[in-house]
């Protein structure tokens, strides 16, 4: 399982690698402590959205284009209203949403020179009947002036770890 997940989040930096080469933000320059700052305000703004049970809200922080991706052990999800449309499924209430918890461990370039940035941490969602705890790692572009999550790699951990 593990090297799934591995396999899975190579696959996913090899494709954000290729699409650095094809895409420029309208910034033009690598992401700096003020914008790392405004991502992790995006991702706190996310936890607080999720548990004021506003899923529309949480969306806010997600690129809306049709090339969004969201990959989980579900599989490949692309689309902002696509996304949108399975968390309404999966957490129809406030009460099936619970309550999340972010932990954000580095946010940083993708790598020397790159225009996007990268976030990584750890979730937990309590109160929930679909409690649990994982990892996430996320892909951002400032777009328009605003930092945006373009891939969003997140998995539940497993339990016999």
């Amino acid at each position: 399982m593990k090297i799934i997940r591995f396999l899975l989040l190579l696959l996913l930096a090899i494709g954000v690698y290729f699409y650095l080469k094809t895409t420029k933000s309208p910034k033009g320059t690598e992401p700096t402590g003020a914008d790392f700052k405004a991502i992790e305000t995006l991702i706190l703004k996310q936890q607080d959205d999720w548990n004021r049970g506003n899923l529309v809200s949480f969306m806010d922080g997600y690129w809306q284009d049709d090339s969004m991706r969201f990959v989980s052990g579900f599989g490949t999800r692309y689309g902002h209203a696509n996304t949108l449309k399975a968390y309404q499924k999966h957490y129809p209430n406030k009460t099936a949403m619970g309550t999340l918890a972010f932990r954000i461990d580095r946010i940083g370039p993708m790598c020397q020179g790159s225009e996007l940035a990268v976030a990584s941490g750890r979730w937990a969602l309590t109160e929930s009947t679909e409690a649990g705890s994982g990892y996430f790692s996320l892909i951002l572009k400032n777009v328009e002036g605003h930092w945006k999550i373009i891939a969003d790699h997140t998995w539940a951990q497993d339990s016999k770890n």
